[in-house]
């Protein structure tokens, strides 16, 4: 079961330039959460900056109660943070099988629920393809292996950014019931990074909107899903895109 995610006056950026201004919101346990906003508005900085591979410069990150902004990126994943990169970061040279076992991770004082058989069950086509070397697989493939990586290290939340992009249509499917399972059977929070805010609204409880470093928009998804026009205001995308 997921841990609640809370952020309280979040300034991060990198080295002294200052991305993210006065970021506060919270999540309950195993809720989804679409971040949105236009191209450089900090989506990614914020995604990294809950990982730890930025500087940050004031403010509080707690899963649970523990206080993640004192960790380092390493212990910050074994404390539960998934993340999945935009460069997915899988291991090019090793098999699929090979990328997951070597970060399989029994976690402390709880159960480890996803192991690579696990993954393979949730992605069957990564079972058809175990003994394939990472950079023999597809682009929708890669993004599979790269969030059954995540999963193998049995987190509480996964950190998605842009996890559909340049993907085929049924792979965008494919990807999103296994998020929507994740989530809704599984119980892990999430948060998605997504340049198509309609893709993941369906699969989202909550939306948070960033422009210019700031929090412009804190909410349920649910009204964006009945009215998406706010979405052209604050994003400059018509209710379709």
């Amino acid at each position: 079961m997921a841990e609640a995610l809370r952020v309280n006056g979040l300034h991060a950026g990198y080295g002294e330039a200052v991305v993210l201004q006065a970021i506060d919101f919270s999540l309950a346990a195993g809720q989804t959460l679409a971040l949105l906003g236009r191209n450089g508005t900090g989506k990614t900085t914020l995604i990294d900056t809950l990982m730890g591979v930025t500087t940050q410069h004031q403010g509080e990150i707690w899963l649970g109660d523990q206080a993640l902004h004192r960790m380092a990126a390493p212990a910050r994943a074994l404390a539960g943070m998934g993340w999945v990169p935009q460069e997915r970061n899988i291991f090019r040279s090793l098999t699929v099988d090979e990328n997951l076992s070597a970060v399989h991770h029994q976690p402390e004082g709880r159960a480890a629920r996803w192991t690579p058989q696990r993954v393979y069950e949730l992605f069957p086509r990564l079972a058809e393809r175990r003994d394939n070397l990472g950079h023999q697989l597809s682009g929708g493939e890669q993004q599979m292996l790269a969030v059954g990586r995540a999963l193998v290290l049995n987190p509480h939340w996964l950190l998605l950014d842009e996890p559909l992009e340049g993907l085929a249509p049924i792979i965008v499917e494919e990807l999103l019931r296994a998020i929507a399972r994740l989530t809704r059977e599984e119980g892990l929070g999430a948060i998605i990074v997504e340049q198509h805010p309609q893709a993941i609204l369906a699969i989202s409880d909550r939306v948070l909107v960033l422009e210019g470093g700031r929090v412009v928009h804190d909410g349920e998804a649910a009204p964006l899903r009945a009215d998406a026009a706010p979405l052209a205001r604050w994003l400059g995308v018509g209710p379709k895109d």
